[in-house]
């Protein structure tokens, strides 16, 4: 299992949570190591040894081992805690894979009262998760895809872009398209055919090799994809033929 051997104190971790849960431009220079994890590369495998982690910027998917086919998937945000069954000698419970790429950073000793909050915070943060995950299966594909990326630009730590509004638009690194459609509860071809109308009416661009950046105008709740994006060139063609 990945695990970094340099600690961390308990002080840089909770500022590091307390920020990125909240703004994507929190302070990570006070932890001592970290654990870089590249798109699609596992944190924790499901019946192996779990390592305590905190997320500190990116995404994880969570696929419980006993999971039935086609059960919602998981997702952990930045502040958010993995592995924690690990405190009690238990075997992972569920298998993260970063969706994009991710910070972890692993928890130190800490006194119980510490824990207790710490646990606290994590329960409660848990709940905001589901009900995340809910909003994605619910709406249009469309409106499903919009919102998994803006759920991931809350969270992203920005980066260079090459919009001309750069400044006032979310973006975030796009996970696989298999990812999205499990998430989504939507089938890869659904996924590529609206990412595709998206690029095709400007509510989405390539901003920097696997990041994306959304029009602001995909930020009102009145945003619909565009009937005329739906359908490129050639369908046009051979529609009007």
């Amino acid at each position: 299992d990945p695990g970094p051997s340099e600690p961390v104190t308990m002080t840089s971790v909770f500022n590091a949570a307390a920020g990125l849960a909240g703004a994507a431009s929190a302070p990570v220079a006070g932890i001592a190591q970290t654990l870089d994890l590249p798109r699609g590369s596992l944190a924790l495998t499901a019946g192996y040894r779990a390592t305590p982690y905190m997320l500190i910027s990116g995404a994880l998917r969570l696929d419980r081992r006993d999971a039935a086919e086609g059960a919602p998937v998981l997702l952990a945000l930045p502040g958010d805690l993995i592995g924690v069954e690990g405190l009690q000698g238990r075997s992972a419970l569920s298998s993260a894979r970063a969706i994009v790429a991710s910070v972890l950073a692993p928890l130190p000793q800490m006194s119980e009262s510490a824990w207790c909050d710490l646990l606290m915070r994590s329960l409660v943060t848990q709940q905001e998760r589901a009900a995340e995950v809910a909003e994605l299966r619910c709406g249009s594909a469309a409106e499903r895809i919009r919102k998994l990326l803006l759920l991931l630009s809350s969270q992203s730590r920005g980066g260079a872009g090459v919009s001309p509004w750069r400044n006032s638009s979310p973006s975030c690194e796009q996970p696989t398209l298999a990812d999205m459609a499990v998430l989504t509860d939507t089938s890869i071809e659904t996924i590529s055919r609206v990412i595709s109308a998206m690029r095709r009416s400007g509510d989405l661009v390539r901003d920097n090799g696997r990041r994306v950046r959304l029009d602001p105008r995909v930020l009102s709740s009145d945003w619909a994809l565009s009937a005329s994006a739906t359908y490129s060139p050639r369908v046009r063609q051979a529609a009007a033929a």
